[in-house]
């Protein structure tokens, strides 16, 4: 995934107060590239540190993905839900 816009971040953000915005960019998958939007939830847990969460759902299909037919699996969805857990910390100079 290679980010190319943020979305909906106001310009100053309190400590411990939390923040929806959108992450749009390019998902690339088995040579496949298509632009996707994540929403995400971003939370500031210091001057130096925040933590988040954004998640997209696609379809397998749209990204030249199918599904192997197996008798062991009753069935599986066509789409997926991806997600993003991350903590981001300021480096010190």
């Amino acid at each position: 995934f290679t980010p190319q816009e943020l979305v909906g971040l106001p310009d100053s953000v309190t400590i411990s107060e939390t923040y929806d915005f959108q992450i749009i960019g390019d998902l690339a998958i088995i040579g496949e590239t298509r632009e996707v939007t994540f929403d995400a939830t971003v939370t500031p847990i210091s001057q130096s540190e925040l933590q988040g969460l954004a998640s997209v759902t696609i379809l397998y299909a749209d990204f030249g993905v199918t599904v192997p037919l197996s008798q062991a699996v009753s069935a599986v969805d066509e789409d997926v839900l991806l997600e993003i857990d991350f903590v981001a910390v300021a480096q010190q100079p």
